[in-house]
């Protein structure tokens, strides 16, 4: 199978996964920090397991690397948390215009940490992103944002920040175990924090909408092994960034039609255009 084919179905699933878990946290009775570990622990189980069946799984010596795994497992923990709250207030589509603020950060943090220059290109796709998140937050003449988009900002602050820390912990583990550990360790530490967790779980486990979340799991771990899959085979990393991008725009768009996310529609068209040409630009 061409890596094409793969970014086609890893950007198809990605963007159903991200509907669905919409879909279940809009209810009233979800609770974000619940489904949060239960979405995080399914798809990680189901990563794992594909991951034993075709790939080694053996652990590397932790050593010195220490430091930067338990900072993995508190910036997913936050990030994971932060993200599914915003989901759960905010519209699919705002949140991922927004979340895709996450490159910015991943890039100064690798400008900072692995002294990775920014390119003038960069400098351009940084400021179409910075000014698709301005155009859908502007109410009016002025710019408000509001709680629940400042914790969408927080998540992708985190989630950028983990990518660098990702590139430099992928030197020492292999793909599969790291990427498997990297949805299950933080779901052991988010529970810690709620001693009312697995009370908080029992909507999200009733037949009607245990389906959903399984389903939602096992489409987004597909997402994820079809994208690991074409940057092994892909002929260069930026190719399959590229494709990537492609996710928000086809959210933007699902998220009219299957949710009847209508409102602001032109300025989440132009925001989405905006975001997905800066995205290719940065990275």
């Amino acid at each position: 199978m061409s890596w094409q084919i793969l970014m086609f179905i890893s950007v198809v699933t990605y963007a159903f996964s991200i509907l669905l878990q919409r879909i279940l946290l809009k209810e009233d009775t979800s609770d974000p920090k619940a489904f949060s570990v239960l979405f995080t622990t399914i798809t990680g189980l189901f990563i794992g397991m594909f991951g034993f069946a075709t790939m080694d799984m053996r652990l590397p010596a932790l050593g010195s690397i220490i430091p930067n795994f338990l900072l993995m497992i508190v910036l997913y923990t936050m990030g994971n948390f932060m993200f599914s709250t915003a989901l759960k207030h905010l519209e699919a589509s705002f949140v991922t215009i927004l979340f895709s603020s996450k490159v910015l950060f991943s890039v100064f943090a690798s400008t900072i940490f692995l002294h990775e220059g920014l390119q003038g290109k960069q400098f351009i796709g940084t400021f179409l992103i910075l000014l698709s998140i301005v155009l859908v937050n502007l109410k009016s003449t002025k710019i408000s944002f509001g709680k629940y988009a400042w914790i969408t900002i927080l998540a992708a602050l985190f989630f950028g920040v983990q990518t660098t820390n990702d590139r430099y912990l992928l030197q020492t583990f292999s793909l599969y175990p790291y990427v498997t550990l990297a949805f299950l360790l933080p779901t052991v530490l988010l529970a810690l924090t709620d001693r009312h967790i697995v009370k908080h779980m029992q909507p999200l486990l009733q037949k009607n909408t245990a389906w959903k979340l399984i389903l939602s799991c096992a489409i987004y771990a597909l997402s994820a092994i079809t994208f690991f899959a074409a940057l092994q085979i892909a002929p260069n990393s930026s190719q399959v960034a590229s494709m990537n991008a492609s996710s928000v725009m086809l959210i933007v768009i699902l998220g009219m039609i299957i949710l009847k996310e209508r409102g602001d529609m032109v300025k989440k068209i132009i925001g989405a255009v905006l975001s997905t040409i800066g995205l290719l630009l940065v990275v």
